[in-house]
């Protein structure tokens, strides 16, 4: 699971539950889910039932360590047998939630927690603002937000919903997702190369 650092000022919320939920969108109900996955754990095959987020997280970790999710279950299997024999799936939440809370501590230095850069936001407020204004402030602000780094954007023009979506398909910029935050249009554009 990706989740994005965001300033103390977010007008989101003043907590970071608000912040957390200001995220979510109806995609996302999903990770609520639980999801079973076979997997092979020394010869052995076992069903580990965990909900779709813990899932997400631990593709990410996968991905990282350049493993595949059988192998890292396996060491994280390996590891939390000394501490928790009998509930591997209890073992693989608490490792998720430890990877996530690593990244969180290391977001404010700019690093993730093996030392890379990490995603940084801007925020651009273009509240108050009609078309085409709000497109003109986002093109020239992604100009200066370096390359897989966020431009959030802050628009109450309704018709910025549809232009923000242009503008990221014409410019080849990705558009992670958009919030309709009581009248307050939220939306995280990741500049492309």
């Amino acid at each position: 699971m990706s989740v994005l650092p965001q300033s103390v000022s977010d007008p989101s919320g003043p907590g970071p539950l608000d912040r957390l939920f200001g995220y979510c969108n109806t995609q996302q109900v999903r990770e609520y889910l639980p999801e079973k996955r076979s997997i092979r754990i020394h010869g052995h095959s076992t069903t580990v039932r965990l909900e779709r987020a813990f899932w997400t997280v631990l593709d990410e970790m996968a991905r990282e360590e350049g493993v595949t999710v059988a192998a890292l279950v396996t060491r994280i299997h390996d590891h939390c047998l000394s501490s928790n024999d009998k509930n591997l799936a209890s073992c693989l939440r608490v490792v998720c939630l430890k990877y996530i809370n690593l990244g969180a501590q290391n977001w404010g230095a700019g690093k993730d927690n093996k030392g890379r850069k990490t995603m940084s936001v801007t925020v651009l407020d273009v509240k108050g603002l009609n078309c085409p204004l709000p497109i003109l402030r986002t093109k020239k602000a992604i100009k200066d937000v370096a390359v897989d780094n966020v431009l959030q954007v802050l628009a109450t023009d309704p018709g910025s919903v549809k232009d923000m979506e242009a503008f990221c398909r014409q410019t080849g910029n990705e558009l992670l997702g958009w919030k309709d935050d009581g009248g307050t249009y939220v939306f995280d554009i990741k500049r492309k190369g």
